[in-house]
C-alpha cells in the first residue's frame, strides 16, 4: 500500500487493533499513558516516526518501510519481486 497521509497511518494502525482484538485503552495502559494521551498522539499534525514505532511497539508490531520507484512499471515490478520472497 502507498500511504498518502498522515490519516491513512492512524487508519491503518486501528485496523492493525481490530485485527488483534486489542483497543486504544489497552495501548496506552502499556505505554503508560492515559487514553486521552493517545488520542492526542494520534491526532498530532505532526504524527512522527518515533510516534508509530512506539504505538506498534505496544502491540508487538514493527515499521517496515519501502521505497518505489515512481515509473509505475517499475514500482510494479518491485512490488512483485518483493512478494516472491
Amino acid at each position: 500500500m502507498i500511504y498518502q497521509s498522515r490519516e491513512q497511518l492512524i487508519i491503518e494502525f486501528k485496523k492493525l487493533l481490530l485485527e488483534n482484538q486489542t483497543n486504544q485503552r489497552e495501548v496506552a495502559q502499556r505505554l503508560n499513558i492515559t487514553p486521552q494521551a493517545l488520542t492526542k498522539i494520534l491526532n498530532k499534525q505532526n504524527f512522527s516516526f518515533d510516534d508509530m514505532q512506539k504505538l506498534l511497539s505496544a502491540v508487538g508490531c514493527k515499521l517496515l518501510v519501502d521505497f518505489l520507484p515512481v515509473d509505475e512499471n517499475a514500482a510494479d515490478e518491485k512490488i512483485e519481486r518483493d512478494n516472491l520472497l
